[in-house]
């Protein structure tokens, strides 16, 4: 009995352990977008961990871009992600302004986050788009020069696809629509909670998990699906989007049989050690 008790703390023990990567940690830095990745002398620490993890974004038109690399630890019982967002919005303070980030990791083998950084900088700087055509496209879709002066005869689109009034003379408020790519499903609301004339499109993509486009805009019933889909199709046109339903990267809705598999494993393991004591 005491060997299968040795046994089984030594399996759960290799699980965490035979899995261990070392990876650079601790490390942030801003770069140009017409510069190769070089990873600056200062980034030079590292850890053990369960797998290496980059963040790169971007800041469109500035031509830069940040990195940071990360780790997570040895107790995580997570397993790398891939999550990308795109963030295009306005407003009477800041103007236009875009921003494209990549959260990921890696577990292949030690230090294997530069090579992926390497990878994702090459995406990035294929990102390069002209955002004046591009707004110039999405304005009219998202705003008109009485909804900018007066909020005040806002109407938009409920849940239950009604028309009612958002926004008042003293409250400002926003058309949104909330589309789930992978459920094919459509949120309409009133938002009463943006910055002043702020419009805005945001792209969330969990690789393979989930998938949404979100839009805010201030033109009277702007968040129905033909605007929807009249500012996917701009995008698409454009490359920001990979596919013409609104994905950052054409990557298809998967089911992770590998943890179900090795979380049936451990169960049956704890089922027959309980049954031996």
């Amino acid at each position: 009995m005491l060997f299968i008790r040795t046994l089984i703390i030594g399996f759960f023990h290799c699980l965490v352990i035979c899995n261990a990567l070392q990876c650079l940690t601790n490390c942030f830095y801003t770069s140009n977008v017409t510069t190769p990745l070089l990873i600056p002398a200062h980034c030079n620490q590292t850890t053990i961990a369960r797998f290496c993890t980059v963040f790169l974004q971007s800041t469109g038109e500035e031509g830069t871009y940040t990195v940071s690399f990360s780790a997570w630890n040895l107790s995580s019982k997570i397993s790398p992600i891939s999550i990308r967002t795109c963030n295009l919005f306005a407003n009477s303070l800041l103007g236009n302004f875009f921003l494209f980030s990549i959260y990921t990791g890696c577990q292949d083998k030690d230090d294997c986050s530069r090579e992926l950084a390497r990878n994702l900088t090459n995406e990035i700087n294929k990102r390069q788009y002209d955002f004046r055509a591009i707004w110039t496209e999405l304005a009219p879709l998202f705003s008109n020069s009485s909804s900018i002066l007066n909020n005040s005869d806002l109407s938009c689109y409920d849940r239950n696809e009604t028309i009612h009034q958002c926004g008042s003379s003293t409250q400002y408020g926003l058309c949104r629509i909330s589309n789930d790519i992978y459920e094919k499903k459509n949120t309409f609301s009133c938002s009463t909670l943006g910055i002043l004339n702020e419009i805005s499109v945001y792209i969330h993509q969990y690789d393979g998990y989930s998938a949404t486009f979100d839009l805010h805009c201030n033109r009277s019933l702007c968040n129905d699906e033909a605007t929807l889909n009249s500012v996917k199709g701009i995008l698409f046109k454009h490359g920001v989007t990979a596919t013409l339903d609104g994905r950052l990267v054409d990557v298809d809705i998967v089911v992770n049989h590998g943890s179900k598999i090795l979380i049936s494993f451990a169960l049956m393991i704890i089922s027959f050690v309980k049954s031996i004591l």
